[in-house]
This record gives structure tokens, sequence and C-alpha cells, in this order.
């Protein structure tokens, strides 16, 4: 993040302004975490582009994602999603306190250290890392009574669940694990860690792209995945936001809305933030070869819950993705929200 330093009118650094636009700019380093946008916008003349990299459109300019973070409004633990998965360890439930009740036997000491294992072959069937209340269930617990009781005492049981993907055989696996830290009471002492992980999505490296946006739609996008409801109120929101400011309301549609959502599917699935697509290649390229026509895009990404509001609040915030929303040509938009299990995924297109 650049800033920008003022001189007094002596021609001399103010030093109060410059510490206080040091504090400001700690602050806001600290406040800012896994919340990132991205977007196409138009300019007045052309920019020139890296050569490394692929002309834009012209007439477009393409902003890097990675540059530009909002200010979330609460607390969050994105990481950068350009590159590696973005790890999270979030914890679901509270200790659970278990173990059997050993008066007059001395407490056994654990080998150090306790390093993390898998559960083994008796871990519960029923266990769901996509179902949170299956990962305390009574079964799960006297599965670690009978496992951990000859340390003696009674211990804690500590649960936490994050994302993983790994590839295998061309098919990239998405997976989530549950971590069990099992913690004596009496001294607090760690006696046991292991890892319940569970693969529930396989996505193809190398995918057969349909040859229709329809085809495209149902192999790509799942029902359940879709915010229909977080997407009609960010439209509502966008176009009362378009009459404030004069302009006329943009109405839906339905193709613009199926590419949005592929490409936030997309987005989620091979776990990526950006504007060109290793399914798709640019969103231009991507649109043609789906037989849509498109003039820019805005993205998206959180880990934590979006709301209609926040996902509004943040495109205005940022000059790119306000200029592509308040552009008085366009006519249409396509808002695709999509929900998978390492984060909130927003794609608005309009022509």
């Amino acid at each position: 993040m650049q800033t920008e330093s003022r001189k007094s009118a002596g021609g001399k650094k103010s030093p109060g302004g410059f510490i206080i636009k040091l504090l400001l700019t700690l602050l806001l380093v600290i406040f800012i975490s896994g919340n990132f946008t991205g977007c196409f916008w138009i300019v007045e003349a052309p920019v020139e582009e890296d050569p490394e990299n692929q002309e834009s459109p012209e007439g477009f300019e393409e902003e890097d994602p990675g540059d530009e973070s909002l200010e979330p409004p609460g607390e969050s633990t994105g990481e950068n999603p350009g590159g590696e998965t973005p790890r999270e360890t979030v914890e679901i439930t509270s200790p659970v306190e278990t173990g059997r009740s050993r008066e007059n036997e001395e407490l056994k000491i654990p080998e150090e250290p306790v390093e993390v294992t898998p559960v083994d072959e008796n871990f519960p069937s029923e266990a769901d890392v996509l179902k949170e209340e299956t990962l305390t269930s009574e079964a799960v617990i006297r599965y670690f009574e009978d496992k951990y009781g000859h340390y003696g005492g009674r211990f804690m049981i500590q649960v936490s669940v994050g994302p993983d993907t790994f590839e295998e055989d061309g098919i990239l696996h998405h997976q989530r694990e549950a971590f069990y830290t099992l913690t004596r009471k009496e001294d607090d002492r760690v006696i046991g860690k292991e890892v319940f992980r569970q693969v529930h999505r396989k996505v193809s490296l190398n995918p057969s792209v349909m040859d229709t946006l329809d085809g495209e739609y149902s192999r790509v996008v799942e029902s359940n995945t879709v915010l229909r409801e977080i997407e009609e109120r960010v439209i509502g929101k966008l176009n009362d936001a378009r009459s404030e400011q004069g302009l006329g309301a943009l109405s839906t549609a339905s193709d613009l809305t199926r590419l949005a959502r592929i490409k936030s599917s997309d987005m989620g699935l091979y776990n990526y933030f950006n504007h060109d697509s290793p399914t798709y290649g640019s969103p231009f390229e991507m649109a043609s070869a789906l037989g849509v026509s498109l003039r820019s895009e805005n993205i998206q990404w959180a880990t934590w819950e979006l709301t209609a509001e926040e996902v509004h609040t943040n495109f205005m915030n940022s000059p790119g993705h306000r200029d592509n929303r308040m552009t008085e040509g366009f006519r249409e938009v396509g808002i695709g929200v999509i929900k998978l299990e390492n984060g909130y995924y927003v794609t608005e297109l309009f022509r």
C-alpha cells in the first residue's frame, strides 16, 4: 500500500502529520484481512501493458486484484488466494470434558512430543466434516475415551476444522480436516492429537468444457451452492445507488447470471482468485466461448460469511469496481454468489 507524504506551507514535512499517517497506516494493515476484490474497468485512453501478460480487450485495463483489499466489517481469517490454498483453523465447538475417574491411580506421563496422527479404523463412520454436530457425537467421545483412557484422570477434547486440497492422477481433491487435541485436565498436558480427513469434492484438472452455456452451467454449478437471495438483494442495492446518481436501473440478464455463477464456482473449485481462469482464460474468452456478450467484470472473495450489504459496500468503496457499477452506458447485469467450503465467491458481469 502506498501513502502520500504531504508537506507544510514552509516546505518541510509536518512531524505531526507524518506520525498520524504512520499510525493510521499501521492500524489499517492490522485491520485488513481475507476479503479481496478485482475488476475490469473502462479507461479513456489505452494503457501500456506488460509485454509478458496477455493483452486485454481494447478499451479495458485489468486491475490486479492482489493490490487491493477492503476493510472487512469484522475479524476474518482470509489468506492470499492467488497462490496456496487458503488454510484456516476455526474452532467450532467448546471443549468436551470426558474420561474415566481414576482416584487411586497415578497419572501416566505421555511421551513428548505428541504428533498429529490420523484417526484409526475404529473412528465412528457417522462423523462427517461437513456436519459439525457429528464431530463431537457420543460415539466420537467414546472412541477417544477407549483410546486414551489409560492415561488416567479426565481429559478435554478440542476440535477445529480447516480446508485442504491435493492433486492425484489429474484430479484436484478438495477435503476438510477435523483436528482433535486431547488435553489432560489434571495438568493441562497434551496427551493426543489426531486428524480426521474427508474428501468432499473431486474436480478434473483438465475439464472438458461444454459447447453451450446451459451445458456448462449444468456441469459446473451445484444448486445448493448458489445464494440467490444475496444475488437479488445486491442487484437491488446496486440499482438504488445508480438511481441516487441519476442513472438508469440495470435489468437482470439470465445469460450473464449463469455465466457469473459459473465463474464464481470455477474460482472456488480451483481455489484461485483472478480474472483469468485456468479453465476458461480471460473473462472475454470465457464469454465468447459460451456465446455471451460481455463488457466488464467485478469479482470478490471472502472467507467469512458475506452479506448483501457487505458485497455492495465492498464494491462501492473501491474506485474501479464503483466505476463499473456506475457506468451510464451499461444496461444489464448478472451476479453470481457462490458459497463453497473455502469461502464466498462473487462475480458481477455487465454489458
